[in-house]
């Protein structure tokens, strides 16, 4: 396990009060989303090898902004063959 992994996981018990939820939120979209455009409309993907950082993270943005998001895994073939754990948001995205 990564150490950035291991740190995660203990922010992830702390509790939060709500401007460290979002600079903790924030930081963690820095480096784990992607933003796409497709027919003038705008999407979110947040992905991480964390299953506990999405069930996380699903209840945050559905309180906080009311949203409707689909979430998913990936299987990567690849040599690490860990699973990617998504969240898709397609509705207000802006």
């Amino acid at each position: 396990m990564s150490f950035a992994t291991e740190v995660k996981k203990e922010i992830l018990g702390n509790e939060f009060k709500p401007a460290e939820l979002d600079a903790f939120v924030a930081g963690v979209m820095q480096g784990n989303v992607e933003i796409s455009f497709k027919d003038s409309a705008m999407s979110l993907r947040i992905s991480s090898f964390m299953p506990s950082l999405i069930r996380f993270l699903v209840p945050y943005f559905k309180k906080k902004y009311e949203i409707n998001l689909e979430t998913y895994y990936l299987d990567r073939t690849n040599i690490n063959k860990r699973r990617i754990y998504i969240i898709n948001i397609q509705d207000n995205v802006q």
